[in-house]
């Protein structure tokens, strides 16, 4: 690594090229390490393992799948539609995919937005079959 100095103002910082295209500041770094440490590490917040977390973590989830069913909904019916009064305008069979697939959409929504008791319910059952794969022995 070879070291040179910048000139800022009256100031000259040393730097040091080490591939093409990057350039390291020793004086950044800790004292006689060769390696860049960024001065603020974030959590990897994506593999944290905390309960909530997760829980927040595929709701969200859920929400945005929720969303993507609901713009194709609205794109493939639009085009249905058009397709019928088009085509066909005194024969509205667009109805029966838009009530169809609607009913189905609506309860996709309400299972995404509703918190119902099946979740918690769900989860003591995992905990007791953890629980009888898992016993903890007697103190």
């Amino acid at each position: 690594m070879d070291l040179m100095y910048l000139a800022i103002g009256d100031r000259r910082l040393p730097f040091a090229t080490c591939n093409p295209g990057f350039v390291a500041f020793p004086f950044l770094t800790a004292a006689g390490n060769d390696t860049i440490e960024p001065f603020h590490k974030k959590e990897n917040v994506m593999n944290d393992t905390r309960p909530d977390y997760q829980d927040a973590q595929r709701q969200v989830e859920r929400k945005i799948g929720f969303f993507v069913h609901l713009a194709v909904y609205l794109i493939v019916n639009s085009g249905l539609a058009l397709l019928n009064f088009l085509h066909n305008p005194g024969h509205p069979w667009v109805l029966g995919p838009l009530l169809g697939w609607g009913i189905g959409l609506l309860f996709h929504g309400l299972a995404v937005f509703l918190h119902a008791p099946g979740a918690q319910w769900k989860r003591r059952m995992i905990e007791r079959e953890l629980d009888k794969n898992n016993p903890i022995p007697p103190a």
